[in-house]
């Protein structure tokens, strides 16, 4: 079991490699900002500063956000000074097609980041999965998707007893994906009372 100091230093530092451009970039949380121990590291077509004051981060979006090979990936927005955004990723970058999952160091971390944030500035937005208006949209058309697909396995069906549990198993099937990523992105908000409208 590790020590109490070694888990406070775990959430005090984390690396991820994004991808095949970029070496691994380490991270660590000083007294009064996020500091980026090696780099450049690209953000919106610039390098990132390498030290980001937790007193000028204004809002933190913690979200499911997978891809293809990458099923299980979270990511951490931040929007900085003059409106910059930065983003940290739960897994990182192995080879072809390969991700590490690192979420048990990834949360100790943004969530040791979020409460810093909240102490320097109490009127940053905390918030963890999707806005309102896109995880209604979003959910909104693959509902719709789904209900199309069932419809048109309706009507064409399919020759034999068989294609009933065909049928079936296609829509249980996207619906427990859209099941995940809607339990997973579900809006919340953790900013401080006085960070709330």
């Amino acid at each position: 079991m590790a020590s109490p100091t070694a888990s406070a230093t775990t959430a005090l530092t984390y690396s991820a490699r994004r991808n095949i451009r970029e070496a691994e970039i380490g991270w660590q949380l000083s007294d009064d900002a996020l500091i980026c121990e090696a780099g450049p590291l690209a953000a919106v077509g610039e390098y990132w500063p390498k030290r980001v004051p937790y007193a000028e981060i204004s809002a933190i979006r913690v979200r499911f956000d997978p891809t293809r090979f990458d099923t299980n990936r979270y990511r951490c927005d931040l929007r900085g000074p003059e409106g910059a955004r930065y983003t940290l990723y739960s897994s990182s970058y192995a080879g072809f097609a390969d991700f590490t999952d690192q979420g048990d160091s990834f949360s100790p971390f943004v969530r040791e980041l979020m409460a810093r944030v909240q102490r320097a500035r109490p009127s940053a937005e905390v918030t963890t999965g999707l806005s309102w208006p896109a995880y209604l949209l979003q959910h909104g058309l693959v509902l719709i998707a789904l209900l199309v697909l069932v419809t048109v396995l309706g009507i064409a069906g399919m020759p034999g007893f068989g294609s009933i549990w065909v049928k079936l198993a296609l829509v249980v099937g996207y619906a427990g994906m859209l099941w995940r990523h809607a339990r997973r992105n579900w809006p919340q908000d953790l900013s401080l009372p006085s960070a709330r409208r």
